[in-house]
């Protein structure tokens, strides 16, 4: 789920940045939030290699690794739900 949503808000920050290059002025407001989406893209892409990882993948990551994937997989799921509902 979250690679498929993660691919969708790349299309749609890449399709969003190109309109606004198009145009002859492209307010602060839109440039800042781009500028944000963009880090929370960056991070989710970072937790996605780091939850493709053997360890991850086969099960044989110890607990505190396992929490901690978790934990990032909730925090970065939560970012793209506020964002993209």
């Amino acid at each position: 789920m979250l690679q498929s949503s993660l691919r969708s808000a790349e299309i749609i920050y890449s399709m969003t940045w190109s309109h606004l290059h198009r145009l002859s002025t492209v307010p602060e407001s839109h440039k800042q939030w781009m500028g944000r989406l963009m880090t929370y893209l960056t991070e989710a892409r970072h937790n996605m290699g780091l939850f493709q990882h053997h360890d991850g993948v086969t099960g044989t990551a110890k607990d505190h690794v396992v929490q901690d994937y978790a934990r990032r997989y909730k925090h970065i799921t939560f970012k793209f739900e506020i964002r993209f509902d």
